[in-house]
Order: structure tokens, then C-alpha cells, then sequence
């Protein structure tokens, strides 16, 4: 009697609007998801998974910004003459890319997040890693058949439906927490970032040698191959949540109070509500400012006087990569 009653005065004090969503999940004998715990065996199984998937992923903005420049300018009939305006075009294009895939990323996200703590990490990462196959499939169909670019739009759109690489990547840390104990949780993050950085150096510089030597066709199906050999190994992995059989996966997923909540963190008061602001209005504006800048960049050293050329821009990110990897490194100390 003691335990119904208090789910009774629990269950009292939720809004009405939030408890037809979740109804079954307050019934007596209601059980939140359960963490599995970690073994020797699963220990590091997710690691590998990042660094197939951030080996594609981070090596996809060279390409696609080259190939854009490169299709670009075979509709212009006067290369010289019309350099400015290619240049003006691509950047364009590649700005609204952009938007097409950071907007939708952004809502996903906020449905994404609270749905993976109810029904388990792996859903997630899966919808991320559909999005980017069929995002990946479009540009292939696109530079095999010499298709429109304008196709892109809506590659990058299906990607951030399906939260793209930032919803894998938000699934896999996840599952690093739940299954990692609260010692080792830092390192094991800060490891799997070191990883990616990594990657993403290696990756640029062998990618400028790939475009120099064999064009577009190979990078983007090797990407491709890639996505496709990650869910296939997905499917092996362990779920570090196992959802309670009361939750409707569906019905929770379209919850609205996740909007609502991810919002109510601007309407706390005081010193920590500032901070919280502070924090917020820094991450956005980074995230405004460096969302698009290497496609931008890569356009503009490829045109005079710079000249580069896949390989000149391949080692210049992986040369930046390190750099970066040495602050990181003297930060974590």
C-alpha cells in the first residue's frame, strides 16, 4: 500500500498533458530502463564502431565541397572568366547544404535524446546510421550518373531527419556512460574524442591523395561501404538500456514535452539560471560560426593564388587536426 501510494503522489504531481503520453509507464510494478552492466568482453565495443563511423564521416566535407567546385564548373563555358561567380555559386550552395541538414539535425535531436533514455541507445544510433547511408546513396547515384547537385538538398535533409552523424555520435557517448563506471567515464570519452580527432588527420591527408588519383566515384562509395559495414556491426552490439515492455516506443518518441523541457532550462532564475544562458548563447554562436567554415575554406584555397590542389588541402587538415590534438591534450592534463 505504502509503494501505491507514493507512485499515486508522484503520478499527481505530473501535468496532464504528459501523463497520457507515458500512462502505462506509472502503473504499480513500473520499472525504469535498465543499465546492463559491463563486462570484460563488451568493454571497448562501442570504440570501434566510432572510428569506422567518424573515419567516414570526417573525410565526407573535403569531398563534397571539391566535387561541388568541380561540377560547378563544367557549367560555365569560361572558367577564367567566370571564377568569381563559380566561387560565389559554390559557397552558396554549400551554406544552404548547411541549413538543409542543421536544421532538421537540430529538431531530431530534441526528439532523439529523451526517447533514447526510455527505449535504449542502439534505435538511435541506428536511425543515425540509415540517415547517413541514404545521404551517402544519393551522392553516389549523383557523381556515377552525372546527376544534379541540386540532389544534395535533399540528401542532406533525409541526414538531418535522421540526426546524422551528430545523432550516432550522441547515441555512442551515451552508451559510453551507461555502460562505463563513474571513475572511468571521463577517460573513456576523452579517449574516444582523442580517437576521432586522430582519424580525422589521417583520413584528410589520404583522401587528397584518393581525389587526386582516382576522382569522386571511389571516395564516396568507400564512405558508402563503410556506413553499411557499421550497421551491419551495430547490429552485434550489446544495448546498454533495456526498456521496460510498458513503454509504447512510438508514442513516446512524439512526445511534445520534450520540446517543452529542453526549454524550461532558460526559465530557471538566479546565478546558475545565467550560467546556463551564458553557456547556451557560446555554444549556439560557436556552433553558428564554424558550421560550414571548412567547406567555405576549402573553396577558397583552391582558387588564386593558392592554387591547392586534394592533396595541399588534405595535408593542411590533418596538419590543423594535430594542432588542435596538442591543445586538447595540454587541456586534459
Amino acid at each position: 500500500m505504502d509503494v501505491v501510494r507514493r507512485i499515486h503522489n508522484d503520478r499527481s504531481d505530473l501535468d496532464e498533458d504528459t501523463d497520457p503520453i507515458l500512462e502505462d509507464s506509472y502503473k504499480v510494478g513500473y520499472e525504469g530502463p535498465k543499465k546492463v552492466p559491463e563486462t570484460r568482453r563488451c568493454k571497448y565495443v562501442i570504440e570501434p564502431l566510432i572510428f569506422l563511423v567518424f573515419s567516414a564521416a570526417s573525410s565526407k566535407p573535403a569531398i563534397v565541397a571539391q566535387f561541388v567546385q568541380s561540377s560547378l564548373q563544367k557549367n560555365l563555358t569560361d572558367n577564367l572568366t567566370n571564377n568569381n561567380d563559380d566561387q560565389t555559386e559554390a559557397a552558396q550552395f554549400l551554406l544552404l547544404v548547411n541549413v538543409f541538414h542543421s536544421i532538421p539535425t537540430l529538431i531530431t535531436i530534441t526528439l532523439l535524446g529523451p526517447w533514447s533514455d526510455m527505449i535504449g541507445r542502439k534505435p538511435v544510433m541506428y536511425i543515425g546510421l540509415i540517415g547517413l547511408i541514404l545521404d551517402t546513396l544519393i551522392a553516389v547515384l549523383i557523381v556515377v550518373f552525372d546527376g544534379n547537385i541540386y540532389y544534395l538538398y535533399v540528401s542532406k535533409a533525409i541526414s538531418g531527419c535522421c540526426g546524422g552523424v551528430k545523432g550516432f555520435l550522441f547515441g555512442s557517448f551515451s552508451y559510453i556512460a551507461d555502460r562505463s563506471p563513474i571513475g572511468d567515464r571521463a577517460v573513456r570519452i576523452v579517449v574516444a574524442e582523442g580517437i576521432m580527432i586522430l582519424i580525422s588527420a589521417i583520413v584528410s591527408v589520404c583522401i587528397g591523395f584518393w581525389i587526386d588519383a582516382s576522382g569522386f566515384v571511389l571516395p564516396f562509395t568507400s564512405i558508402l561501404s563503410i556506413y553499411v559495414i557499421s550497421l551491419l556491426y551495430l547490429i552485434f552490439v550489446p544495448e546498454s538500456l533495456i526498456p521496460p515492455p510498458q513503454v509504447n516506443r512510438l508514442r513516446v518518441l512524439i512526445r511534445f514535452s520534450h520540446f517543452r523541457d529542453s526549454f524550461k532550462i532558460f526559465l530557471i532564475q538566479g546565478r546558475k539560471g545565467i550560467l546556463i544562458k551564458i553557456c547556451c548563447a557560446a555554444f549556439f554562436l560557436n556552433l553558428l560560426a564554424f558550421s560550414g567554415k571548412l567547406n567555405v575554406l576549402f573553396l577558397y584555397v583552391m582558387r588564386p593564388p593558392l592554387n591547392w590542389d586534394p592533396i595541399d588541402i588534405g595535408i593542411y587538415a590533418a596538419v590543423s587536426t594535430i594542432i588542435i590534438i596538442g591543445f586538447r591534450r595540454r587541456n586534459v592534463k
